[in-house]
């Protein structure tokens, strides 16, 4: 499994939270979209599901602190410089 967080690119995976539908908050769409199902392999261990989601909108306020707690134990940066580090 894996996050995106405080990524270059905007992808909107938090619903509206919040903030009412329509305002000044761009769409999001439902949990789960679509499945790519690859477990049928021959080596279980080579198979895999890949999903799209985003968090519900009632899981958005708890969402940004939970994230820095494990973006802080397991992120990786890509740039070091002072402006990212700020």
């Amino acid at each position: 499994m894996g996050f995106g967080y405080n990524c270059d690119e905007r992808v909107n995976t938090v619903g509206f939270g919040p903030n009412l539908p329509g305002g000044n908050v761009d769409s999001v769409g439902p949990c789960i979209t679509s499945v790519i199902d690859l477990r049928e392999q021959a080596v279980l261990e080579a198979g895999m599901v890949i999903e799209d989601g985003n968090v519900p909108g009632p899981l958005a306020r708890a969402l940004t602190p939970s994230m820095v707690a494990i973006s802080k134990l397991f992120a990786k940066e890509k740039d070091d410089g002072l402006v990212e580090t700020l």
